[in-house]
């Protein structure tokens, strides 16, 4: 829900640079690509953050986990893909809604 919000809040502020994207000459796919892109760069650094800080604790918690492999590659990346699918599925409808501006009505915008 925080990813949507803020990418919609996003859009709806860059309506009149989408706008004069689009009136020069801009295809919705690249339109689409910039804003999916630019969306998912916070979530791609917070994941890397994420990663590092979680292997840190799993390191600090060795002692705890008997029998247990500390760092779970396939766990972290897992988890990793299906928060980026869950970002970039989030992002998808603001981005989708960015398409649907009047090149027209965004340049009168305001």
């Amino acid at each position: 829900m925080g990813i949507h919000g803020t990418v919609s809040y996003i859009v709806v502020l860059r309506t009149r640079e989408v706008g004069i994207r689009m009136a020069l000459g801009a295809q919705k796919r690249d339109v689409l690509e910039l804003i999916l892109r630019e969306s998912t760069r916070p979530v791609l650094t917070g994941l890397l953050v994420g990663m590092v800080l979680a292997v840190g604790a799993s390191y600090l918690l060795r002692g705890v986990l008997y029998g247990l492999n500390t760092v779970d590659g396939i766990s972290f990346v897992g988890v990793s893909l299906l928060f980026l699918a869950i970002a970039l599925l989030a992002a998808y409808a603001p981005a989708r809604r960015a398409l649907s501006v009047d090149p027209n009505v965004a340049l009168r915008y305001e």
